[in-house]
C-alpha cells in the first residue's frame, strides 16, 4: 500500500481467530452489526412500515414493574424513618444545638470507656472532641490524657486544648469516658 509517498507493509497476525467458542452459560446477545441501521426514533418498524409495539410493550411492562418495586422500597423507608425517629434538627436562631437524642449506653450495651489513638505529629488538636459537647450537652464526659513512650513531649497548642477540656467539673458519674493517647 502507498499513501502520500509513504509505503506499509504487511504484519503477520500475533494469533488467528478463525472461530471463538462463547460458554452455554452466558448471556447471548444478539450482533448490532448484523442487524444494521438501528432506529433511533420513538417506534420502530418491523420493515414493513408497521410498529413494533411488542418491545415497547415489554419494555412498558418492565418499567411499571420496576415503579411498583420503588414504590415499595419507599413505604419500607417511611416505616423505618417513623420507627427510628429522625434526628431533631437545630433551626436557625434557636439557642441550643441538640442534633440528635441522648444515647443510652446502657441499652445497647456499649462500653462506657472509649480509648482514642491521636497522633501529635499534626498541625492541630482533634477540635471535633469539642463538638461532642455541643452535639449532646447531656452526656457528661470524662476525659484522661496518657503521653506515649513514642512522644517525646506534648505541643503547646495540644497543651491548651487538654486544659480547656479538664476544666469541666462533674457534677455527677460521667457517661462517657474517654481516654485520649497522645502517639507520634
Amino acid at each position: 500500500m502507498q499513501s502520500d509517498g509513504i509505503a506499509m507493509y504487511r504484519l503477520k497476525p500475533v494469533f488467528e481467530l478463525k472461530e471463538i467458542s462463547v460458554p452455554t452459560n452466558m448471556y447471548k446477545m444478539r450482533n448490532l452489526q448484523s442487524t444494521g441501521i438501528i432506529n433511533c426514533s420513538d417506534t420502530a418498524t418491523n420493515g414493513t412500515g408497521l410498529e413494533d409495539d411488542t418491545g415497547l410493550e415489554k419494555i412498558r411492562k418492565r418499567q411499571e414493574i420496576l415503579l411498583l418495586k420503588l414504590a415499595e422500597i419507599k413505604k419500607i423507608l417511611s416505616t423505618l424513618k417513623d420507627e427510628l425517629h429522625a434526628p431533631k434538627i437545630a433551626t436557625v436562631g434557636s439557642g441550643t444545638l441538640n442534633m440528635c437524642n441522648k444515647p443510652n449506653f446502657t441499652e445497647f450495651g456499649i462500653t462506657h470507656d472509649v480509648v482514642l489513638n491521636i497522633s501529635v505529629a499534626r498541625q492541630y488538636p482533634p477540635y471535633s472532641l469539642l463538638a461532642i459537647d455541643k452535639i449532646w450537652p447531656e452526656i457528661v464526659m470524662k476525659f484522661s490524657w496518657h503521653l506515649h513512650s513514642s512522644a517525646p513531649d506534648l505541643p503547646l497548642a495540644f497543651k491548651q486544648f487538654q486544659e480547656h477540656l479538664d476544666n469541666k467539673v462533674l457534677d455527677r458519674e460521667p457517661d462517657l469516658n474517654i481516654r485520649v493517647v497522645w502517639k507520634v
